[in-house]
């Protein structure tokens, strides 16, 4: 049996912070404290976490420096921890991209700033089915499509609870398709609107599969609006350690990288080509995509 220790707490209070999406601690560290960023179109909110690494517990204050910030408390005492909830009233918030603070008043006059990054966006044309970028990425769970495009023999089927956060989807009947693809191939839709251009990249979350097709793998079309689908090999490293990972994490994640000239509305468009790929969400990663066991939600 390995050592077992025992760890002792500082018999005086010793206050830290943590924000979400990040592994830091304050006031012990140096860089900025800066949390996701809010959108008006993602119905969110965020938290910073107030924790005691000693035994004496002490009492902190919250400042924001707008009144566009609700949080869930202003003071108060804390013995073990406190997760504090951001919101942000949008009606009081001008069109564009903001950054507000958050003054966290600790014992010894100790303050530690939270910056918190927002945009207001309006989206002509924007409906429940639109997927809207924020904090430079955009996330889709695989049955939110906006449409599905079907063939005389082939139909897009939800399967309830099948992915890690939401519903999953595939096509039955499950027999082999070809990869020549036009427009009236089937494949779903999922409409988005980017603040931003360049370079896109494209991770699919799919069901642990075996490329059972005695092939080098199960391949699905992806592209944006009117471009050539690219096939993507979701077996492309077909290792056992791969395999393994996959089976582990109960997922299997594939990239392909696309390029958006324009910011504004695009349309995201997976296609049927391999039989027995089960897709469980879509990630959009801009550069904003954080580390996370999940994904981003």
């Amino acid at each position: 049996m390995p050592a077992v220790k025992t760890i002792e707490p500082p018999a005086q209070s010793r206050p830290a912070i943590a924000i979400e999406g990040s592994e830091a601690v304050w006031p012990s560290e140096t860089g900025k404290a800066i949390l996701p960023a809010f959108n008006n179109y993602r119905s969110e909110k965020h938290y910073i976490d107030l924790f005691n690494q000693g035994a004496l517990p002490f009492n902190y204050t919250i400042k924001a420096e707008t009144s566009w910030l609700q949080l869930s408390s202003l003071n108060g005492r804390i013995d073990k921890e406190q997760r504090i909830w951001l919101q942000v009233k949008w009606a009081a918030v001008p069109e564009g991209k903001h950054q507000a603070t958050v003054t966290i008043t600790l014992p010894g006059s100790k303050e530690v700033t939270v910056y918190v990054p927002l945009e207001k966006l309006t989206i002509p044309g924007y409906t429940n089915v639109t997927h809207v970028e924020g904090d430079g990425y955009i996330s889709i769970d695989a049955s939110r499509y906006a449409k599905a495009i079907t063939e005389k023999d082939i139909n897009w089927v939800s399967i309830a609870y099948m992915g890690r956060t939401g519903n999953a989807i595939t096509f039955f009947p499950p027999f082999g398709r070809t990869s020549e693809l036009n427009a009236t191939s089937a494949h779903v839709e999922y409409n988005m609107y980017t603040t931003g251009t360049g370079a896109a990249k494209v991770m699919v979350y799919c069901a642990p599969t075996l490329p059972f097709n005695e092939s080098n793998g199960l391949r699905y079309g992806i592209s944006f609006d009117d471009d050539t689908p690219q096939l993507v090999n979701l077996h492309a490293d077909n290792s056992e350690r791969a395999w393994a990972q996959s089976v582990s994490d109960n997922v299997r994640i594939s990239t392909s990288i696309h390029t958006l000239p324009t910011a504004g509305h695009h349309v995201l468009k997976i296609w049927a080509v391999d039989p027995g790929i089960v897709i469980e969400k879509i990630v959009v990663d801009f550069g904003g995509v954080r580390k996370s066991y999940l994904g981003p939600k």
